[in-house]
């Protein structure tokens, strides 16, 4: 048997545990102003979601909002694709300047009525400019030329602006201002004289083509590949800057002086003859002007002939043997 253990009393053990600081003050926590109205109502809203009670005024009300809000966002997202679908169908489907025209007009704060802009400047300055500016014998189709390339410079330079937030439209139309702008030096203005010194009688000038091109370069970026080659070009148009007004005036001058205007087109016949077989062509025109030529009298005798010259004895007339009827007939 196991000896029973005496009552001994229980010794004092240390507290061997490890003692807890108390929080610092500024590790505590932010104290929520109770009285606050925001939290106020943030409470009864969760009181309200807990409770049974989904038929409150508050819950209803909140559903109701967050369902309009979700049909009004729904509604226009569909009538914007729409919207957007149709533009782009028809900005796809124009076959002439008129149609550009319209559908900028039409489309003034958006992209599509901007693009619109811009491909009408390409056709005035490629097309309907600088083409027929070099190929079109007539004088009058190569002025309206020139009018249709500073018409698309000016488009170009206004395009630049309306497009600063895209880097990439930006430089193709300062680019493009550029060699619209270069096809216009050395042609003079509308009443200038042909040969001056004043440069603001010229269309274009080198000095803006090289503006235009170092805007060019920043706005697509001074290190990137097509910036340095539009800052190299800009410097090479400044370092030739007379070369190029030279040769620019030299064009002027040979469309305009030495290549005249030469009419190619097909020309009528002068007398046409109908091809209709019921009308005869008619009989030509004697002037009654003109002597008439003498008549011939049967009455008088025949002109002396010459003597030295032989006479020819007139040929006797053949006559057919007359067939006797009382003769046999020849045996066959």
């Amino acid at each position: 048997m196991n000896a029973e253990r005496p009552n001994t009393p229980i010794k004092n053990v240390p507290n061997t545990a490890i003692p807890v600081e108390p929080p610092h003050p500024h590790h505590q926590p932010p104290m929520i102003d109770p009285d606050n109205s925001l939290v106020r109502w943030l409470k009864s809203a969760w009181e309200s979601v807990k409770s049974p009670k989904l038929g409150s005024p508050k819950v209803l009300a909140v559903i109701l909002l967050l369902l309009l809000g979700i049909g009004v966002w729904w509604w226009y997202s569909t009538q914007n694709a729409k919207a957007t679908s149709a533009r782009w169908t028809a900005y796809e489907r124009v076959s002439s300047n008129a149609d550009l025209d319209k559908i900028a007009a039409d489309n003034k704060d958006n992209t599509t009525g901007k693009l619109a802009r811009l491909e009408k400047a390409r056709n005035l300055l490629g097309p309907q400019g600088v083409g027929p500016l070099q190929t079109e014998r007539k004088k009058a189709e190569r002025a309206k030329a020139i009018v249709n390339i500073e018409t698309a410079r000016d488009e170009f330079v206004k395009l630049a602006d309306d497009f600063k937030k895209d880097a990439t439209l930006r430089t193709q139309c300062l680019s493009s201002a550029a060699d619209a702008e270069l096809a216009l030096v050395g042609w003079p203005k509308v009443g200038a004289p042909a040969i001056t010194d004043d440069p603001n009688n010229y269309r274009g000038s080198v000095d803006k083509v090289v503006d235009l091109l170092k805007q060019a370069a920043t706005a697509i970026g001074p290190n990137t590949d097509p910036g340095k080659a539009y800052t190299a070009r800009a410097a090479d148009l400044e370092k030739k800057k007379a070369e190029v007004f030279a040769v620019q005036q030299t064009l002027y001058d040979y469309l305009n002086n030495s290549w005249e205007p030469v009419d190619v087109s097909p020309k009528p016949p002068k007398d046409p003859i109908s091809t209709d077989p019921i009308q005869l062509p008619k009989p030509p025109v004697i002037d009654p002007k003109l002597p008439t030529p003498p008549v011939v009298d049967p009455k008088l005798p025949n002109p002396p002939t010459d003597p030295k010259l032989p006479v020819v004895p007139p040929v006797p007339p053949v006559v057919p043997p007359v067939v006797d009827p009382k003769l046999p007939a020849p045996p066959k």
